[in-house]
Formats: structure tokens, C-alpha cells, sequence
């Protein structure tokens, strides 16, 4: 896998495209669902250029993706770290909201819930600083939705 950033990169200088892919040199611990540090750059590039950046980061710590949107809504590339399909895919997605608004959306939730996502997290992002920070993960199998409950 290329550690360069995806998504739609036109117009992004190539100072900034140095940075995004940066992104993939931060290594979150263990205990840690993401670094300030990583957060801080994450909405800093987000404000830097007014648009959507999301970052998967593996259950080992290791950043695996970097993608940009635009100002309202980031393409996820479809990932698996695990083999079997029922399980979930072994990764956590984190992403900027631009707008400042870190609400997750209903095509957040059904990200979520269609990629398997160990968790989706929403970055409000205000002057290029995190204003807030909503986080949803699935939770047992609901019989009358046919799909997991997401639970913020």
C-alpha cells in the first residue's frame, strides 16, 4: 500500500500534499484512539485547504489512509485488516467536518455500518483547530433493522 494521500487532490500545492502525507508517520499507541497531535495536524491541513480529510488508522496504531474530499463529504476507499466478513474490519476512521460541526451524519452512520468500521469519528474543525469530537461504533445485531445498532 502507497503511504500518499487519495481522493481529490486538485488545486492541493504540493506543501500541502507533503503534510497530508506526513499523516501517515504518526504511530498512535495502544491505549490511544487518536493523538492530539495527529489531531491538531489533521484539522489544521482541513482548514488549511476547506475540506474534508479522513484517516483510518489500523488496530496496531499505524495510519493505513489518508483521503480528501471537499468542504462537505470525503470518499472512504473500502478497507479490511480482517479476513472474515462477519467481523469487523479492523480499523478506525477518523474525519474532518470543515464546517465546524463535528456531528456525525446519517451517511456517517452508514458508512459505519456498511464498512464494518471498528469505529467512525467526526472532527469539527474551526479556524484549523478540533472544535469537537462525536465517535460512534456498532453495537449487538438489531432483528428489526437487520444491521448493527450505531451507538454514539
Amino acid at each position: 500500500m502507497a503511504n500518499k494521500p487519495n481522493g481529490n487532490l486538485t488545486g492541493i500545492k504540493s506543501a500541502m500534499l507533503d503534510r497530508l502525507k506526513s499523516l501517515y508517520d504518526f504511530k498512535q499507541g495502544l491505549d490511544e484512539f487518536a493523538s492530539f497531535e495527529l489531531l491538531s495536524e489533521l484539522c489544521a491541513c482541513s482548514g488549511e485547504i476547506n475540506r474534508e480529510i479522513s484517516v483510518y488508522i489500523s488496530r496496531d496504531g499505524s495510519i493505513v489512509d489518508v483521503s480528501v474530499g471537499d468542504s462537505a463529504k470525503v470518499s472512504m476507499p473500502s478497507m479490511r485488516l480482517v479476513r472474515n466478513e462477519d467481523r469487523l474490519c479492523g480499523v478506525r476512521c477518523i474525519h474532518t467536518h470543515p464546517s465546524g460541526d463535528g456531528r456525525l451524519s446519517g451517511v456517517d452512520l452508514g458508512t459505519l455500518r456498511s464498512m464494518k468500521l471498528d469505529c467512525m469519528a467526526a472532527v469539527g474543525v474551526s479556524d484549523g483547530k478540533p472544535t469537537q469530537l462525536y465517535a460512534a461504533y456498532l453495537g449487538d445485531f438489531d432483528e428489526d433493522t437487520g444491521s448493527r445498532a450505531a451507538l454514539v
